[in-house]
């Protein structure tokens, strides 16, 4: 049980190091990184949409497929 919660504390923790490395660097340099981020960041720059719920939305079928 121990391990489980460190285990999601981590997760946890690194997610939010990413989210604040995007929104603090890599969309204000206007950069498209690889993968969901950059599709979201791109099609965020297009439609001027939130990066956030765009992440969310490219991620979700992703998340479908691999399941």
């Amino acid at each position: 049980m121990r391990e489980k919660c460190l285990d999601l504390f981590f997760d946890i923790a690194g997610s939010l190091v990413y989210a604040i490395g995007v929104s603090c660097f890599i969309e204000p340099c206007k950069i498209a990184p690889g993968g969901a981020s950059g599709i979201a960041l791109l099609i965020s720059h297009m439609t001027s949409l939130s990066v956030g719920i765009l992440t969310l939305a490219v991620n979700i079928p992703l998340l479908i497929a691999a399941y």
